[in-house]
């Protein structure tokens, strides 16, 4: 039986739990990526990252009878993902104090109709604007823009309220069009992307 993307999160996590292997096998070719990247902004090594993203779907695999998740399964492995690096974190004693600032972030946009913006020179812009980030601010960026994470599940994964979430993005998104005003044009309503 072939499992296309058409099937939810849920709908995967379900056939795990029914010992279907290929199901796994699905959901981690679509969440291996951005949890690698998520990791990495706590760990700061990418074959620890690596290591610990396949950790996650290794105990998933291993505890598929016992695991019961009320919700959604995105948070639920991002959540997994962050307690896995802080505990990798705490092993070596690595003083979460002094980690180094995440690398840039990657992003995928799409092309805009206005040809007076160059993708290329847009996407350098918006990466060296991301880097100027503080590190809390520009992962929970991450997570609601690239791995489209809602505030409530940013909040829930993080440890945070809702309301810092919304403080930061609003800060994250001013930042950037303070410092680069053409975006305007690529968020032509900010509000509603920073409410939503």
């Amino acid at each position: 039986m072939n499992y296309t993307h058409n099937y939810t999160d849920e709908e995967l996590f379900q056939l795990i739990k029914q010992n279907n292997s290929h199901a796994l096998k699905v959901l981690f070719s679509r969440y291996y990526e951005k949890l690698a990247y998520f990791v990495f902004s706590f760990v700061k090594e990418k074959n620890s990252a690596q290591e610990l993203v396949a950790d996650v779907f290794i105990n998933i695999w291993e505890k598929r009878n016992k695991i019961s998740i009320d919700k959604k399964v995105k948070p639920y492995l991002y959540t997994s993902a962050k307690n896995l690096s802080l505990n990798h974190l705490r092993r070596y004693k690595i003083n979460f104090e002094h980690i180094d600032e995440v690398d840039r972030l990657m992003i995928t946009m799409q092309n805009y109709p206005d040809d007076s913006i160059n993708y290329k020179e847009l996407k350098l812009v918006i990466d060296n604007l991301i880097g100027k980030l503080p590190e809390k601010r520009r992962l929970i960026f991450q997570m609601n823009k690239f791995d489209e994470l809602s505030y409530e599940e940013i909040a829930g994964i993080l440890s945070i309220s809702v309301s810092t979430v919304r403080n930061q993005m609003v800060k994250a998104i001013g930042f950037m069009v303070q410092q680069y005003p053409l975006l305007k044009k690529i968020i032509p309503i900010i509000t509603a992307i920073i409410l939503k």
